[in-house]
C-alpha cells in the first residue's frame, strides 16, 4: 500500500524524502578525502626549489565520524587514480600512511580548464571527488617594497575560491612564508573555513602576504596560486562535510626589497 501511494499522488514527496535520506547517508559516511593538485608556471629561478616540479598532487585519505582528527586515522592501501582529458588512469603511490602523491617527473601533467576526477578504491569500495583546474593568476607585484611590510595582491574577476601563497629567498630557496597545507587537518582547515566551504561561497578578490615574509633586504620569489575547490556535487560516497579537493597553478614573480639593483648580477 505504501509503495502504491508513492507511485501515485505522493510520488514527488517520496522522491524528496529519498533525496534527504541519501544526503544524511553522505553526512554520516566515515570516508574522508582531502587533497591538492597544483601546477607551476615556468620560471627561470625555480631550479633547485620545491617548485622545480611543475605539477604536484597530494591526496590524504582518512576515516572519521563527526570528527576532524584526521591525521590519526589514515586510510592505507587504497588505489588512487587520477582521470582527466590529459591524464588517463594515472595512479598515485602511497608514501606515509594515508598520503598518496605524485609529481611531474613521474609523468604527472597539470592542464588548466579541465575537470579532474580522483577515483579511489579502499577496502573494495569505490569513492570519487572531482575539481575544475584553473589557469595561473594574473597579477602585479609592487616595484619597490620595504622590509617587514605586508603585500596585498589584487585577483579580482578571476573566479578563484581561495588563494595559496609561498615566498622564498631567491638566492637560497629558504621559504619565509607558506600557506600550503601539509597534512589532512590543514587540508580540512583550508577547504572548510569558519564562513563556510570555499567551493560553496563567493570568489576571493585579494591575497595577503604577511610582512614577516620579508624579514630583511633581499630578493624574494613570490608564488601565488588561485584555486578552485570541489563542491558537494563533485563528491561521491565520501563525507562532504569534512572532505575537500583544490586545484590551482602557481605563478612566481620576483619581489625586490627594497629594489632590484644588483638582481641581474646575482642571477647571471
Amino acid at each position: 500500500m505504501r509503495n502504491l501511494m508513492c507511485l501515485g499522488f505522493f510520488l514527488t514527496g517520496c522522491d524528496a524524502i529519498q533525496d534527504k535520506i541519501e544526503e544524511i547517508e553522505d553526512y554520516t559516511n566515515g570516508f574522508v578525502v582531502g587533497g591538492y593538485y597544483f601546477g607551476v608556471e615556468e620560471n627561470q629561478y625555480l631550479e633547485g626549489t620545491p617548485f622545480e616540479e611543475n605539477a604536484q598532487i597530494t591526496v590524504y585519505l582518512a576515516s572519521a565520524n563527526a570528527s576532524t582528527d584526521l591525521d590519526s586515522n589514515p586510510a592505507s592501501r587504497a588505489d588512487v587514480v587520477l582521470n582527466s582529458n590529459s591524464m588517463n588512469n594515472f595512479a598515485l603511490l602511497e608514501g606515509d600512511a594515508g598520503e598518496y602523491s605524485s609529481v611531474s617527473s613521474d609523468g604527472l601533467v597539470y592542464a588548466a580548464n579541465e575537470y579532474v576526477t580522483m577515483n579511489i578504491t579502499h577496502a573494495s569500495i569505490p569513492h570519487s571527488i572531482a575539481v575544475d583546474t584553473p589557469a595561473a593568476p594574473v597579477y602585479n607585484l609592487p616595484e619597490v617594497h620595504s622590509v617587514g611590510q605586508p603585500v596585498t595582491i589584487d585577483l579580482s574577476g578571476q573566479g578563484f575560491h581561495e588563494t595559496l601563497a609561498v615566498v622564498m629567498k631567491l638566492e637560497t630557496g629558504e621559504i619565509t612564508f607558506d600557506k600550503r597545507p601539509s597534512n589532512a587537518s590543514e587540508m580540512y582547515e583550508l577547504t572548510h573555513p569558519e564562513e563556510g566551504d570555499i567551493g560553496e561561497g563567493g570568489n576571493v578578490t585579494t591575497v595577503q602576504i604577511d610582512g614577516t615574509a620579508f624579514p630583511e633586504e633581499n630578493f624574494y620569489l613570490v608564488g601565488i596560486a588561485g584555486v578552485r575547490a570541489a563542491t558537494k556535487d563533485d563528491m561521491d560516497n565520501i563525507n562532504p562535510l569534512i572532505s575537500g579537493l583544490v586545484a590551482g597553478k602557481f605563478k612566481f614573480s620576483v619581489l625586490c626589497v627594497p629594489d632590484c639593483a644588483g638582481l641581474d648580477e646575482l642571477t647571471e
